[in-house]
């Protein structure tokens, strides 16, 4: 069979509607390509396991198997891809031996005999049960079964492969579905074998526990998974000394959302009026995103008439409302746009000047709502000239962040929504208010209330996906969330040109991605302007021998050149074939 791709675009999904299951889970799975997502029961992986099969369909956003879209007019279509193993295994063996089990299903879709025949012989042979072709079923043990009942979705040469642990919430699916799915813990040798590991192109563990997670990915990397990824608690295991150490254990990569955050939320802080900020090839070309004012100077303008080919910026893109715009030189910058640009850091004021921000005051003090762990690596990570203030409500946790943070960092036992604390604590001498607590409804409320107070930058946790367009809509500065700083971190992963960076953007449907170009690439072939881009895609720049270069139409690009590329989601796969 042809290789068959799953994409699955900002899907969200709930039981009951202030209970959300999954918030916004966009992923590709390309070709023969194995991907395991582990994690605590009740954590959802069942819950999509059953939205990619059709026997749910999501509150929002799109599945896709192939070319075909999971929609109730298409689920027979797509069931013709692949096959469900059930957990169950005599809900699935109905036939008096093994062989004609096996045979079934190749026969029900009309293949010839001599088809029938390779195929099912090639299945009992791929799980070792050639010698059970003629036993009976109901003389099978438990395990043979197990086995049988796989090669019966074997048959029909599936595409796609779905582990799960939890039996019971697996046990309600239906039969000839289109993916295989497998009861197994992720932490069992066994396991992982039947669950196919060692054709894995990427592991991923993200089980709330760590030890777990670092154990699953060392086993499936000795059973042949190719890449793994691990969230980790401690931060030790990030120093450089000791990532030749895990390499060897098998556990390629680790993530620690929270480290990554507070970095995030640093990088927020430092200029007051930029609402996301990121740095290519350590700061030789800069992407920033800032909302446009009354006072900037380029509202209402075409593109094509802000200076040219001599401009010190490139718009990449423009979020208006819900929208994300790859502009051409027509388009026009309104009011209350977010606007993306790549520069250079000499001309960082320049866009200052023509966003009219320049008298937006630098964050100098900070006041942080909430006690956590993303609070304690933000203030470590912010610059000496800042000081900072952690309002926490829980007075154990003041007193162990007493003895995590610097003497520095002031430590106050109260709550952040109370007003007259926050005036007491100087709110109103206060450049930025960053609100970390364990509630995404609280932190942007009080963002809110900090935005009314007179605070020029705020920064919100917002965990629950649904609530960033709502934060976006009341006007909060910065929004963080762990996930799609994680799922940047993973994405880059999965893909197969050589990419140094990627970056999810927050309030856009878009990412970002460093691309260092290859030996021969396509990109080298002809100017930027004759690559044939997809639409949606858009080059920023590109660092050459450490220095940021703009790109125009006429730009050629050289091998071992960095190049930073904006696109709209779910675009990067498309873009490697360039690299």
């Amino acid at each position: 069979m042809g290789q068959i791709n799953i994409e699955v675009t900002h899907l969200n999904f709930s039981y009951e509607k202030q209970n959300p299951i999954l918030q916004d889970i966009s992923f590709t799975a390309d070709g023969q390509a194995s991907i395991g997502v582990v994690g605590a029961n009740g954590a959802g992986k069942s819950t999509l396991l059953k939205l990619l099969v059709g026997l749910y369909f999501p509150d929002s956003g799109s599945i896709r198997i192939g070319d075909v879209p999971l929609q109730k007019e298409t689920l027979a279509q797509i069931r013709k891809i692949a096959g469900y193993v059930f957990q169950d295994s005599e809900s699935q063996l109905f036939m008096p031996n093994v062989y004609e089990d096996v045979a079934f299903a190749p026969q029900n879709y009309g293949l010839p005999e001599e088809e029938v025949a390779y195929r099912t012989k090639m299945a009992l042979a791929a799980v070792h049960i050639g010698h059970l072709a003629k036993k009976p079923i109901h003389k099978l043990s438990g395990g043979e079964k197990k086995l049988a009942a796989i090669a019966t979705i074997l048959s029909m040469k599936p595409d796609i492969i779905l582990m799960d642990e939890d039996e019971s919430k697996l046990s309600a699916m239906g039969n000839n579905l289109d993916l295989m799915t497998v009861n197994l813990s992720p932490t069992s040798i066994n396991g992982l074998k039947e669950a196919g590991v060692a054709g894995a192109d990427l592991f991923i563990g993200v089980m709330p526990d760590e030890s777990r997670n670092m154990t699953a990915c060392m086993l499936a990397t000795s059973l042949g998974a190719k890449k793994t990824v691990a969230r980790i608690d401690n931060y030790e295991y990030l120093l450089p000394k000791h990532k030749e150490f895990f390499a060897k254990l098998g556990v390629h990569s680790l993530i620690y959302p929270e480290m990554l955050a507070a970095r995030d939320i640093v990088d927020a802080v430092k200029m007051s009026w930029i609402r996301q900020w990121w740095e290519f090839a350590g700061g030789a070309l800069v992407l920033l995103g800032t909302k446009m004012r009354e006072k900037a100077e380029i509202l209402n303008v075409p593109l094509h008439e802000l200076g040219g080919r001599n401009i010190p910026f490139h718009i990449v893109a423009i979020k208006r409302g819900n929208e994300t715009i790859i502009p051409r030189g027509d388009d026009v910058i309104k009011l209350n746009d977010i606007v993306y640009f790549t520069t250079t850091k000499k001309y960082i004021p320049y866009i200052r000047k023509i966003s009219g921000k320049e008298n937006e005051a630098d964050v100098r003090n900070v006041m942080i709502m909430g006690g956590s762990r993303i609070a304690v690596r933000t203030v470590q990570y912010m610059p000496d000239y800042m000081k900072a203030k952690i309002i926490e409500s829980n007075i154990a946790r003041c007193n162990r962040l007493t003895e995590l943070v610097d003497d520095g960092v002031m430590v106050i036992n109260g709550d952040g929504r109370d007003m007259q604390l926050l005036m007491e604590e100087g709110i109103k001498n206060t450049e930025a208010f960053v609100a970390l607590t364990g509630n995404s409804e609280t932190n942007i409320l009080a963002c809110l209330a900090a935005k009314r107070m007179g605070v020029t930058k705020t920064v919100a946790e917002v965990e629950n996906v649904d609530y960033i367009s709502m934060a976006e809509s009341l006007d909060i500065g910065t929004v963080i969330n762990k996930k799609f700083i994680a799922a940047s971190h993973i994405y880059q992963m999965m893909l197969d040109a050589d990419v140094s960076n990627v970056k999810c953007l927050t309030f856009a449907n878009a990412d970002v991605a460093e691309f260092t170009v290859k030996p021969g690439a396509k990109i080298t072939k002809q100017a930027v302007k004759d690559l044939g881009l997809p639409k949606g895609a858009t080059i920023g720049g590109l660092i050459r021998n450490g220095e940021g270069i703009l790109v125009t139409g006429n730009t050629m690009i050289q091998e071992n050149d960095h190049v930073v590329v904006f696109c709209l989601g779910m675009m990067i796969k498309k873009l490697e074939k360039y690299f």
